[in-house]
């Protein structure tokens, strides 16, 4: 329909780009809404809801970024993922 406006003759061709990091960063965060902890873990806890659920727990009570690291440490070395 647009080519009858313009009568232009285009080949639409499949060039396809590999996205650069930080878009491939940004579909990552995406789709780790999807992705759930672990295994038959309940509905609805995702590694990004958790990680929203961690940094509210943070700023409601103050807490300073070094003692985040550090729960964050101890739930990689629970889950194995350090």
């Amino acid at each position: 329909m647009v080519h009858d406006v313009f009568h232009e003759t285009t080949t639409i061709t499949d060039n396809h780009e590999e996205p650069n990091l930080d878009v491939r960063q940004f579909y990552d965060m995406l789709d780790a809404a999807n992705q759930s902890i672990y295994d038959g873990c309940r509905e609805g806890m995702s590694r990004l809801s958790v990680a929203s659920r961690i940094m509210n727990i943070k700023t409601d009570n103050n807490l300073y970024e070094i003692c985040m690291d550090s729960w964050a440490e101890l739930i990689n070395d629970i889950f194995g993922r350090g």
